[in-house]
């Protein structure tokens, strides 16, 4: 075990900060803790032994630099079951803490330092920065707070200093969605395809499937190649709907699986109308044309029988696309905003049942994307106004 000698503050608490070697840069590794709560130097003592034990507890030294550490998080997260994509993130969020904080140590780190890093991660490339959006820095911002929570809790570092840093105000756009024109050509050139087209693929028409699909229902491309057969519920009567409860992955080196929840880790049920049912039908009849062996499991979005990969079904949309001359900015998550605008404009459901659908970690989220597109509460303000002008003119 790391020797450590406790020492006194000034303001008389008792802290230990050991010193652990040198990382790869040759810098001193020399954690950081204060023992707030020892009244004697024997129970500090005691207090930073144990912290650090922990601090060895694997026989070897643990680096302190901010990068390594932020990195041992990832890690930690991935094995609590963080989502691959969220991962992928995070390990890009550890390059920018190394690319511009790389020989800070984490005990060592305060809040002023932190408001630099976000300043640099802002600042155009060209300016010696990273030339990153206010969003881009505002999930930074968030996995920093995370990581420096974690931190303290493993005894690294004295207290979260990512409360002391200001998030960046983050700029929210209209989600993009096809409007009255280009709606029924799409919907009517992925449905051709996928029916018709017999110069297509295989691979194709059940990726035009897939879009033509999120259409009547608004799931993510990773929930919809998730979906099994048994999760096309028709039974009771009067209540047929689609079953949301898992999603694809696929890691580098693997091949896709299904995990056995969605992104926002909530079941949700949407329901069908009788034409998608009859549609539905229609597509797993020419499945079974093509040779495919269909069970209740067996994946709704398959070519073999196997999971599909969600990157394949957007690479697939994206070809679809150009091959029917649809709007350059389709993209599979732009059918789901499609569907969401379209429920709302149309009446179909209120914001709270949309939100459901959607899967959504709150309502606010779903009133933030889509508010614009409930225009019957501006269309009665201004008829209300419209009565008031009429009774002020004596009509």
């Amino acid at each position: 075990m790391i020797a450590v000698k406790v020492k006194r503050g000034t303001d008389g608490i008792w802290y230990a900060r050991p010193y652990l070697g040198l990382d790869d840069n040759g810098k001193p590794i020399k954690p950081y803790k204060r023992f707030s709560t020892a009244k004697t130097e024997e129970e500090a003592q005691a207090m930073a032994d144990a912290w650090a034990a922990r601090l060895s507890a694997d026989g070897e030294v643990r680096s302190t630099r901010l990068p390594d550490l932020l990195s041992e998080y990832v890690a930690t997260r991935e094995l609590g079951g963080i989502s691959p994509h969220t991962a992928k993130s995070w390990r890009q969020f550890t390059r920018y803490a190394a690319k511009f904080m790389g020989g800070a140590l984490a005990p060592d780190v305060s809040g002023a330092d932190l408001r630099r890093f976000q300043n640099r991660l802002l600042m155009p490339k060209e300016d010696g920065g990273q030339g990153l959006s206010c969003n881009s820095v505002v999930n930074v911002h968030n996995f920093l707070r995370l990581a420096f929570a974690y931190f303290v809790e493993i005894g690294v570092c004295e207290r979260n200093v990512m409360m002391e840093v200001a998030k960046p105000v983050a700029r929210y756009k209209e989600a993009f969605a096809l409007d009255s024109y280009d709606y029924p050509p799409t919907a009517a050139a992925l449905e051709g395809m996928w029916r018709e087209d017999e110069s297509a693929t295989v691979k194709m028409r059940t990726y035009a499937f897939a879009a033509w699909f999120d259409l009547k229902c608004g799931v993510r491309v990773g929930e919809m190649c998730a979906l099994k057969r048994r999760e096309i519920v028709r039974m009771p009567v009067g209540d047929e709907h689609v079953h949301v409860a898992g999603n694809v992955v696929k890691l580098s080196g693997m091949e896709p699986y299904r995990r056995e929840w969605t992104k926002g880790r909530k079941t949700r049920s949407i329901p069908l109308s009788d034409e998608t049912l009859a549609a539905i039908d229609d597509f797993t009849k020419l499945q079974a044309s093509w040779g495919l062996e269909i069970t209740p499991d067996t994946p709704l979005i398959t070519v073999d029988g196997s999971w599909v990969s969600p990157n394949a079904v957007s690479d697939g949309l994206a070809r679809i696309r150009d091959r029917c001359k649809l709007p350059k900015a389709l993209t599979f998550h732009k059918l789901r905003h499609t569907f969401a605008t379209w429920v709302l404009a149309n009446g179909i459901a209120d914001i709270v049942t949309l939100s459901k659908w959607l899967g959504h970690v709150d309502v606010a989220t779903t009133l933030r994307k889509y508010g614009h597109a409930m225009p019957e509460h501006d269309k009665a303000a201004i008829q209300e106004l419209e009565s008031v002008y009429s009774t002020a003119k004596g009509v």
